[in-house]
């Protein structure tokens, strides 16, 4: 065979061994492989980290007679919104183990990943993260992604992780105290068994109940939702301390001036514990407060605190009440009076539980006592005065005083930021006299916002109506 004739067969044998190796397609063409290679091998891949499958594209085939590649590390592509740039292993060499590529994640510039490349592989944790952060991270998903971004995760159940919110940022969710209502209005015999509303025009008290509850809620700005979960109509009137009680009749009598009303006046409470299982029922969660409707001369405080740890709620803590195992409220209100006088019981009830919840947490300025400065006591820094007293009064319940003053107490709307910007006013900003208009107007300037201050939350409501808050 001529030299020629060997070299064209030399062309043609080289042209169909190339042709022979473009056959099938590349390793790119080919569709990625859904199948989760051994962690042992590669590492778990952190796909899915952020909710998205956990996927890995198919290896290249290694070339004829090249050594094995060494197990990469898992890529960080996209957990951060940067592109994975760690470079192709040359064709015939066996690849090191490449770094992950840091390109973005903290804002600076991509380490060369040959710099960082291993001479043999390394044993990676199962979980496949070791390294993002210099420690290995825990396999949970959820708690990956909230240590590796702090992002908040929306909660879809019990495996779900939800960040706990700022108290600064926390919203601020309405409450429904549940409240037993007890009503003492018996028939009178002499009387034709009418009952004492009946007898003596005074107010019924589902009406008065029900003003009540729709002034605490619009005050509160919803915050406040009281629930009448019962009601018992008592036949009795409740016994004083030294066991004495008002038949109907005797009652009728005291009222009506033809018999001196009896002394000591101040009711039982241990006895109205027992008489009507309150303390069993409060345990089983029946109820957060009691409400009481009695009548005059029936020795009720106008509020009153029991359990553990209770203290001065306008009246002396009830003694022996521990076993209910949390504080509560019960409230004394008189069917002869109207909304206006609750309003003032529950007044007097933030009066004393704010003054002990500063007393007990306040660490800096006591805020409450600003809150209530009136000018008579503190001239030129007048705020919201306090159930009594208007910020221009001069006298109890002077809450008809037409003199001008200046105060700041709408300074409270915007709470914690008190721009101290005093405005004129008098007794028509609060109702020109009117006692539920003046009580209506104090409660609106109570902080009811979100956040802190000096660790005391900056909507009081929670401790007015809560008192295991204090």
């Amino acid at each position: 065979m001529s030299l020629l004739d060997r070299i064209g067969k030399a062309l043609k044998g080289a042209s169909s061994s190339e042709s022979s190796k473009t056959e099938s397609p590349t390793q790119a063409e080919q569709p990625k492989s859904t199948t989760k290679t051994s962690s042992a091998s590669t590492g778990s891949p952190t796909g899915g980290l952020f909710g998205g499958e956990a996927t890995e594209t198919a290896k290249p085939a290694a070339t004829a007679g090249a050594k094995p590649a060494a197990a990469e590390a898992p890529s960080t592509k996209g957990l951060f919104g940067a592109a994975d740039d760690t470079a192709t292993a040359p064709a015939g060499k066996a690849k090191t183990t490449d770094a992950p590529s840091t390109k973005g994640l903290f804002g600076g510039s991509e380490t060369d990943s040959a710099t960082a490349a291993a001479t043999e592989p390394k044993a990676e944790p199962s979980d496949g993260t070791k390294g993002l952060f210099g420690a290995a991270v825990a396999a949970d998903p959820a708690a990956k992604a909230k240590e590796a971004t702090g992002r908040k995760l929306q909660s879809d159940g019990p495996s779900s992780t939800v960040s706990e919110p700022d108290p600064q940022e926390r919203q601020i969710m309405p409450v429904s105290p549940k409240v037993l209502m007890i009503v003492h209005n018996p028939p009178v015999p002499s009387e034709g068994n009418k009952r004492l509303t009946e007898i003596f025009k005074w107010h019924d008290p589902d009406k008065l109940a029900k003003g009540y509850i729709e002034d605490l809620k619009k005050v509160s700005g919803g915050y406040v939702n009281y629930e009448i979960i019962e009601r018992i109509d008592s036949d009795i009137l409740p016994p004083k301390t030294d066991g004495f009680a008002y038949t109907p009749d005797q009652y009728v009598k005291v009222m009506r001036g033809e018999e001196k009303a009896h002394d000591p006046d101040w009711l039982d409470y241990h006895k109205r514990i027992e008489t009507f299982d309150l303390q069993n029922r409060f345990l089983n969660g029946d109820f957060d407060e009691v409400w009481v409707f009695s009548f005059p001369y029936a020795g009720e405080y106008e509020s009153i605190m029991g359990g553990p740890g209770g203290f001065w709620c306008n009246a002396p803590a009830i003694k022996n009440t521990e076993r209910f195992k949390r504080r509560f409220v019960m409230m004394g209100f008189n069917m002869e009076r109207g909304v206006d006088c609750m309003l003032e019981n529950f007044g007097h009830r933030t009066e004393s539980i704010m003054t002990e919840l500063y007393k007990r947490r306040g660490k800096k300025q006591d805020m409450w006592k600003l809150f209530t400065q009136y000018e008579k006591q503190n001239p030129g820094n007048a705020q919201c005065g306090w159930m009594h007293y208007a910020p221009n009064s001069v006298k109890d319940y002077d809450w008809g005083n037409t003199t001008k003053v200046e105060s700041y107490c709408d300074d409270w709307y915007t709470y914690p930021d008190l721009p101290h910007v005093a405005k004129t006013m008098d007794n028509k900003t609060w109702g020109g006299g009117d006692m539920r208009a003046h009580h209506l107007w104090w409660f609106e300037h109570i902080p009811k916002t979100t956040g802190e201050t000096d660790g005391i939350s900056n909507n009081w409501w929670e401790y007015m109506v809560d008192p295991n808050k204090v």
